[in-house]
Parts: C-alpha cells; sequence; structure tokens
C-alpha cells in the first residue's frame, strides 16, 4: 500500500454521514444524546454481538439487530448514575444481548 500523501491529493471533502445507512452511528449519537448509561448499555451490547460473530456464530447483521434490541429494551435514567449502577446495567445489556441472540 502506498504511503498517504494529502498533498497529492490536494483537497479532501466531508459530507454529513447518512444516518439511515449508518444505523450503528445513529444508536451511538442517540446514546450520547440520551445520557445515563445509554452508551455503556449500547458498548456492552456491541461487545457480546461482536464476540459472537467472530466466534462464527451470528452474522454480520445480526450484529445490529442484537442493538436494536437490547438498545430498545434496556433504559436507564438520565440522572447522574453511580459507578455500580452502570455496571448493572452493563451486566442486565450483556445478559440480554446473550438472550436475544441464543433465539436467532
Amino acid at each position: 500500500i502506498p504511503r498517504l500523501d494529502l498533498a497529492k491529493i490536494g483537497a479532501l471533502t466531508f459530507a454529513l454521514p447518512d444516518e439511515d445507512t449508518f444505523i450503528p452511528l445513529k444508536l451511538a449519537r442517540r446514546s450520547l444524546n440520551e445520557g445515563g448509561a445509554a452508551s455503556a448499555i449500547l458498548h456492552a451490547a456491541n461487545e457480546v454481538a461482536v464476540l459472537k460473530f467472530l466466534d462464527n456464530k451470528i452474522g454480520f447483521t445480526d450484529i445490529l439487530d442484537t442493538l436494536e434490541y437490547v438498545c430498545s429494551s434496556v433504559k436507564s435514567p438520565k440522572a447522574e448514575l453511580s459507578l455500580q449502577q452502570i455496571l448493572g446495567y452493563v451486566d442486565q445489556s450483556a445478559k440480554l444481548a446473550e438472550e436475544y441472540i441464543s433465539r436467532i
């Protein structure tokens, strides 16, 4: 692979991502806006789903299905949470992702 030479490229063009195409990005932004443990919930579901994908237990598109299911099922309050509370949501989300994946 040749070394990237930005001077040869001359100009870069950026555009807003299409969140209807890149749904995981939409989920990530939504979790940031929701606050509470929402980002930790998304992360826990993603960790489980990606590991299952890498172990050939689920297909690639099953990752997104798992994320959507867990994020719509587990809600945390917007209030400030303790580390212990956040870890509880992480555990709940990981277990729910495992259960969901076992049914697909």
